[in-house]
């Protein structure tokens, strides 16, 4: 990205001796150096030295084009086979993600935000794309027209569920508003995607799809129940109550050899946990109290994620990051008496700043900056 303004003032000032020759600038594929900030002051006074009224908004704007020109986005992928935590540092509150081949693809928590329901691909956990929003508008109700004074603020989408079976995708989500859950489906996850309406509420959803085909929805707080679906998830069959008292909320549910595992996050205790439990049958009866994770130590709702067909899986978590939001953080998971243990052997129940990549020899569609030239990388295969 070019700043032009800035430009327009660097050559200007070069023209006129007001930079000295030796000193390196750097803004929109111009190179400076912080401590010749007062030379971009000068600049302003001998640009509009005419028209005394015009120096301070001038020295304001060479300030402000400036610190634009500092500032670089941030980039989890090192470029050295490592990463750094959070691998996206933005607000993606409440993530869940899947395996499909070679792709990786995630959903979360998008509120009252239109389009809702973002949809993320990655071919490596660490370089991300916006590929489609699963819900293109926010049809539940009408506060979400904000008319008469009515709103939805901090409502709409809260955590979903993603998953994929036999050549269709599947987002399972209980907007706020709706009269129930609603179960989305892609055959092509960049969309379109429709979906079914389901009769009843689903707090925080974990779709989990068993081998046979069947759909089930986990959801609720603390004791969970589990609906079951028909053969193509679009209306509820059946309805258990208490499955499992899990501790938790935001379910995730997955199947590893010969167990069924369901992720909670337990906001109700500090630090907050990320929690699990798990059973021979998908009713039970169920082990739980095992914490995967605390808050402290690197977030506390998510999951883990197969990355390879070789039981080589990954953890994925989202950390309150203050006014940025929660942020999504990912790091290696290990098993340990068919248990998941988050970390690594020598550091273990946490999620680190910084890992090798998980995927090596991937990218994602990248900008790089340097020296002032900037190249743009499309994803390899």
């Amino acid at each position: 990205m070019k700043l032009r303004g800035f430009e327009i003032l660097f050559r200007y000032s070069k023209q006129m001796g007001i930079f000295p020759s030796s000193a390196k600038y750097s803004a929109g594929g111009l190179q400076f150096s912080a401590f010749d900030f007062p030379y971009v002051i000068r600049v302003g006074y001998r640009m509009f030295d005419r028209r005394c009224f015009l120096r301070i908004p001038a020295i304001v704007c060479c300030l402000f084009c400036v610190f634009i020109g500092c500032v670089q986005a941030w980039q989890s992928d090192n470029g050295d086979g490592t990463f750094a935590n959070p691998v996206l540092y933005a607000d993606y509150p409440d993530p869940d993600i899947i395996r499909v081949g070679e792709y990786f693809y995630m959903v979360s928590t998008t509120f009252a935000d239109s389009p809702g329901l973002t949809v993320l691909r990655s071919q490596d956990l660490v370089n991300w794309e916006i590929l489609s929003h699963a819900a293109s508008i926010l049809d539940m109700n009408s506060d979400y027209d904000m008319l008469n004074g009515s709103t939805a603020y901090r409502r709409g989408m809260w955590a979903s569920s993603i998953r994929y079976f036999n050549g269709t995708f599947y987002i399972v989500v209980s907007p706020w508003g709706a009269s129930g859950a609603r179960v989305y489906y892609a055959v092509d996850p960049a969309g379109p995607w429709n979906y079914h309406q389901l009769n009843r509420g689903a707090h925080d959803p974990g779709f989990f799809i068993d081998e046979d085909g069947t759909g089930y929805i986990f959801y609720g707080g603390g004791a969970i129940s589990v609906l079951t679906l028909n053969s193509t998830y679009s209306a509820i069959v059946s309805q258990t109550n208490n499955v499992v008292n899990s501790g938790g909320e935001g379910s995730h549910v997955i199947k590893r050899g010969n167990y069924y595992y369901l992720f909670s996050a337990n906001p109700g205790t500090w630090p907050f946990q990320l929690r699990c439990s798990r059973a021979p049958h998908i009713f039970g009866p169920w082990e739980t109290g095992h914490i995967c994770l605390l808050a402290t130590a690197g977030g506390h709702q998510g999951a883990v994620v197969d990355i390879d067909d070789n039981d080589n899986w990954f953890g994925f978590v989202h950390q309150d990051s203050g006014a940025i939001g929660r942020m999504t953080r990912i790091g290696p998971v290990f098993w340990e008496n068919d248990w998941p243990i988050f970390g690594t052997p020598d550091s273990r129940d946490r999620i680190a700043s910084s890992y090798t990549k998980p995927i090596q020899d991937k990218l994602g569609r990248l900008q790089f900056f340097h020296a002032g030239t900037s190249m743009a990388m499309e994803p390899q295969s």
